[in-house]
């Protein structure tokens, strides 16, 4: 017997196990598919195998649902109840050596464990039984039941066991007695829940009588319900021992809570100390509330939200007393709902939720299994399986507590899922010790891994020459190799000795005429040259320190930094003497052509070098000031030390074994502090420096000569500017040091740079500009991109929102210690204070243990190598309808689309709610804009939650970048409706009219520029306001639609059709009615 599921099983009333059957009946096989439950069985005795097969086969012929079939037919779903079933007992036959070896034992039980049901022709349980293959004295036996996760609620385990135990027994005994027949079938229950009449009446017969012609479910309507994050999920355990799980009983007991109680707290509090406190939490309940249904095997459980209550300043009283008052709420909002049908259920596929929490307490029959000589090895139960990241199930035995966690590989790494499962226990044992008086004051790490977060890490300690002030690496070049080129830029070079000679002349100059002295600041102000090199070794060696002004920023902004840092002299060329203001009182030193002319006043002075100690100048003294843009709307200055460049410089020369043989491009603007490994690094390791003027470094044509033309071995460059020079063509197979850094790099770039130099060495560098240039590197052989580990004498610690230490896979804030830090922003000690903070962690005893963190405002997570991975910004982090949203995941999403060359996501407030706007710039545009978005959302949403899907997106032709070449996010244009929706078309019809209506009010919008050709999700709509929008439809048209409409009707056109058509079949249907009544009337 066939039987079509839309006219007998509904949606809204199949279970949620039920449903993930039959989805997976419409999905491919997977490795990552959820595993089923098990119990296994261990007698001290060969157990009878033909009984035991009769037994499970008695099972099997009383409830209906263990021999019902799913069958999948070309792309229809039939449910088949098979009227016969038998379950053929497997049996393993071993030696007695072999039946004591408990770990080939354990190897056979995990492999049938994991064996999967076919369920076009199985039973929902299977049988394996271990027996000894001859005539053993004392051999035991083990039997394996298998139950598939539609029916694995710990309830239908119990009954399985408690009915194997009784007819199993009956059959040894010849007791000759008959369980009572099951009243009511669990099938009959959901296709009839309200006929008390069919209670009796096989479920055959009820199938038949609801079996029509309608349409079958399909494969593709099951897909559409599926949640992504479901296509890859992996299974992680934790097992908690008998002892804590006594003082867990101990505790609960003492305090007047249940024991999940005390364990939802825990995972509650787990989940705020991750940074996961606005998750959405459910947790599975039972609906089980008669007679009838305890009997039944069949799914009862659903899943059910509960408030967060966990606030870390609470006492852990206040808090255990809320989350019991949460749960008890919860359980009343099921009751209510079930207004006495006990077998109404919910969809526990349709809310939001995060993370899902089953707590199982082992139900079976101990004392019934005893009667037959049988002890529960173990029983594994899997938990409802929802597609949800995270679904961690607790299952209480004799053994203690298996805590087994189903998540997603998409967001999860397992080292993640392992530190959340310890620092449940953790918390837990804490929790039960009473060792806490808040919450805060839980622990979330054990010693063992704080010691190696804190020191095992952070163990980056090298001896270096820490009192070397940056010009004296130089200087230690051209006193040994004088002869050697140190500078090209255009047609020019320079000797390490001319070089040096020019420099010194400079220093003589300041130190003479203008009485610089060290921590004197001195501006920079011009073109990329020969000379503008000469100015910066000059103005150090002169015991001052530079500041970068470029010459192409606004004079507001030079004046603005020209005063803030008080700049008494401005080495310049004419270019940039011309780009300050006529109102500067200070001296400006014009330095055209000094590199190259024997006729230049600075000729005269003195080429000797001078010596630091005369000058009153060490490493502690400032190096540079380099200004970056401010949260205030004002540059602030970044004040570096030369000890930090000189522990840069010492580093990076070992990291990146760069060698006087290598040639090294210097293109970096100096106002981008990385510009300090182009120059300082090369030149200190007496290295050949290729400096890009002004014109070559705007092309990627120029530069791409200028790598060719003199054979660079490394290259430093943001992602942005590596992007245009692979899309211009470029690839190499010479061995070069390739560095990107700047902004984070995309597994598409990394891709990129392995395919076009596959030769090559590629880093990735990560550093704020108050922790000099780059405080991280990793050298990347494959596609996963991470930021690496801290160079020498530098620590990283990821701390939550009270600075407390996070484990690995954890996301929180990066701090970095070390004697990369800057002395602090220039004239702006309140800013200081806050973001170069005291180290709590801090230890004297510890070399190189750092006094002072800078606090970066950068996300990242620990992985399990000990690498750190960059997870976005904290002023990037959004919420979207209650949804925790890190706009770097779905940017790199966006990355990865074909045809998209780069993209930005942003949040803005748009139709009243906050709603993410992404813009993009296309490789090319072959379509339309509103093709391009369709297509461009239609494959985000294969990859991303709804919620994550840009509502909007912005075609951009080239970005806005800041004057360092990042993008400016705050010079994106609006996401105003007129660009949304292309070429507006006017509504035809008056239901047209009343639907342009209708959208405008719900969106926000101008109802004169909504198009009837614009899509409802174009324009700020979201599968949210698809609610609204079909009741506000339904109440001022009068017609009656389906939510599932809406979502493949998108436009007012469409809409407008779908009304005519049910406004249409409501007349008909009216006139058919009225049509039996005059029959009636007339018989």
């Amino acid at each position: 017997m066939n039987t079509k599921i839309s006219d007998t099983l509904s949606d809204g009333i199949l279970s949620s196990r039920l449903k993930r059957v039959l989805k997976s009946l419409a999905s491919p096989l997977t490795e990552q598919a959820p595993l089923d439950s098990a119990l296994v069985l261990e007698f001290d005795f060969q157990i009878d195998s033909t009984l035991v097969e009769k037994a499970l086969n008695s099972i099997v012929a009383r409830h209906d649902i263990l021999r019902t079939r799913f069958v999948l037919s070309g792309e229809q779903v039939h449910v088949h109840v098979s009227p016969k079933s038998a379950i053929a007992l497997q049996q393993f036959n071993l030696s007695a050596d072999e039946l004591l070896d408990s770990e080939l034992v354990e190897k056979l039980i995990r492999t049938e464990q994991n064996k999967r049901f076919d369920l076009a022709s199985e039973p929902l349980i299977g049988a394996s039984l271990v027996v000894c293959d001859g005539a053993c004295e004392d051999a035991g036996s083990v039997l394996i039941l298998r139950v598939h996760s539609a029916i694995a609620e710990p309830e239908c385990k119990a009954i399985i066991l408690k009915e194997f135990c009784s007819i199993y027994e009956d059959y040894v005994r010849d007791l000759g007695r008959a369980l009572t027949p099951v009243q009511r079938q669990y099938l009959a229950c959901l296709v009839e829940p309200d006929a008390a009449k069919s209670m009796a009446e096989p479920v055959g017969q009820i199938l038949n009588a609801h079996a029509g012609e309608g349409d079958v479910l399909t494969r593709a309507d099951l897909a559409q319900s599926e949640h992504p994050q479901d296509r890859c999920t992996l299974f992680e355990q934790h097992n908690i021992g008998a002892n804590q799980v006594r003082k867990l009983k101990e505790f609960a007991q003492s305090k007047g809570l249940t024991a999940f109680t005390v364990l939802k707290c825990a995972f509650d509090v787990m989940l705020v100390k991750a940074g996961l406190a606005d998750w959405h939490v459910g947790h599975v309940v039972s609906t089980r509330r008669s007679s009838l249904s305890n009997e039944m095997l069949g799914a009862f459980d659903t899943v059910i939200g509960s408030r967060h209550v966990v606030d870390e300043n609470s006492s852990l009283d206040i808090i255990l007393g809320a989350v019991r008052d949460a749960l008890l709420e919860s359980l009343d909002e099921v009751d209510g709902k079930q207004h006495l049908d006990l077998f109404t259920r919910f969809d526990s596929t349709a809310p939001a939720f995060d993370v899902v929490v089953s707590y199982e307490k082992w139900l079976g029959d101990s004392q019934a299994l005893a009667r037959i000589g049988g002890t529960l090895r173990k029983c594994r139960s899997m938990p409802i399986n929802i597609p949800v990241p995270l679904s961690v199930n607790m299952v209480e035995s004799y053994h203690g507590m298996n805590l087994g966690c189903h998540f997603s590989a998409e967001q999860f790494e397992r080292s993640t899922i392992q530190s959340m499962l310890t620092s449940f226990e953790l918390i837990l044992s804490a929790i039960c010790d009473e060792a806490a008086y808040a919450v805060k004051d839980l622990p979330f790490i054990d010693h063992e891994q704080f010691q190696h977060l804190i020191l095992g890490i952070n163990n980056s300690w090298v001896d270096h020459a820490k009192s070397q002030c940056i010009h004296e690496f130089f200087e230690l070049q051209a006193n040994t190799r004088p002869n050697a080129v140190a500078l090209i830029c255009h047609d020019s070079s320079m000797s390490y000795g001319e070089l040096n000679n020019k420099a010194n002349q400079l220093a003589h100059y300041l130190i003479g005429d203008h009485g610089v002295q060290p921590n004197s600041l001195v501006g920079v102000c011009m073109s990329r040259s020969l000379e503008m090199v000469i100015s910066m070794i000059g103005i150090m060696k002169a015991g001052a320190a530079y500041v970068p002004l470029d010459p192409t920023y606004p004079e507001e902004r030079l004046n603005y930094m020209i005063e803030d840092s008080q700049l008494a002299v401005v080495l310049a060329d004419t270019i940039g003497g011309q780009s300050l203001s006529t109102s500067y009182q200070g001296t400006v030193v014009e330095l055209d052509d000094f590199a190259t002319t024997s006729n230049h006043f600075l000729v005269d002075y003195d080429t000797r070098n001078l010596d630091k100690r005369t000058l009153g100048l060490n490493s502690e003294h400032l190096a540079y000031v380099i200004y970056t843009s401010g949260s205030t709307g004002k540059p602030k200055g970044v004040m570096i030390e030369h000890q930090s460049v000189s522990n840069f410089i010492s580093g990076m020369c070992d990291a990146l074994s760069v060698s006087s043989e290598d040639k090294v491009l210097a293109q970096t603007s100096i106002n981008f502090d990385i510009h300090v490994l182009e120059f300082y690094v090369t030149l200190g390791a007496g290295a050949a420096l290729i400096v890009a003027t002004d014109e070559q470094r705007k092309t990627p044509e120029k530069i791409t000569q200028l790598i060719t033309n003199h054979h660079i071995t490394l290259i430093q460059a943001t992602p942005s500017l590596w992007k245009s020079l692979f899309d211009f063509g470029w690839q190499s197979s010479a061995k070069m040091s390739l560095l990107c850094g700047g902004e984070a790099l995309s597994p598409t770039l990394l891709e990129t740079f392995h395919n076009k130099c596959p030769d090559s060495q590629v880093f990735n560098m990560y550093g704020p500009t108050e922790t000099t240039v780059w405080s991280a590197i990793a050298a990347l052989d494959t596609s996963y991109c991470h930021m690496g580990k801290a160079i020498q004498n530098t620590q990283f610690y990821v701390l939550d929102e009270a600075q407390r230490v996070l484990p690995h896979g954890t996301i929180g804030e990066l701090y970095i210690g070390g004697q990369g830090l800057a002395r602090g922003y220039l004239h702006r000690l309140s800013l200081t204070a806050e973001r170069f903070i005291d180290n709590p962690y801090y230890d004297h005893n510890v070399k190189g243990s750092s006094k002072k963190l800078y606090k970066t405002g950068d996300l990242v997570r620990y992985l399990a190598d000990d690498n750190l991975e960059f997870m976005g910004r904290i002023d990037d982090q959004v919420k979207i309808r209650g949804f925790r949203i890190e706009l770097a995941e779905v940017e790199s999403a966006l990355h990865r689309l074909t045809g998209v060359h780069s993209a930005k996501v942003v949040a803005a407030h748009i139709a009243d709610s906050q709603q993410l706007v992404g813009y993009v710039k296309q490789h090319s545009k072959e379509a339309s804009n509103a093709d391009s978005i369709d297509a461009i959302k239609a494959a985000l949403g294969a990859q991303l939650p709804e919620y994550m899907v840009p509502s909007i997106l912005i075609f951009i032709e080239e970005w806005p970048l800041t004057p360092n070449g990042k993008i400016d996010k705050q010079a994106l244009p609006d996401p105003e409706s007129s660009n949304l929706h292309g070429e507006y078309v006017a509504p035809s019809t008056e239901v047209e009219e009343k639907l342009v209506y209708i959208w405008a009010e719900l969106l926000g919008l101008d109802s004169e520029k909504v198009s009837c050709t614009a899509s409802f999700f174009n324009l700020g709509g979201h599968s949210l306001l698809v609610n609204q929008l079909l009741q506000n439809i339904e109440s001022q048209l009068a017609v009656e639609l389906q939510l599932a409409e809406l979502f493949s009707a998108v436009t007012i056109h469409q809409q407008a059709e779908l009304v005519a058509l049910a406004t249409s079949q409501s007349a008909l249907d009216e006139e058919l009615e009225a049509a039996d009544e005059v029959e009636i009337m007339a018989f």
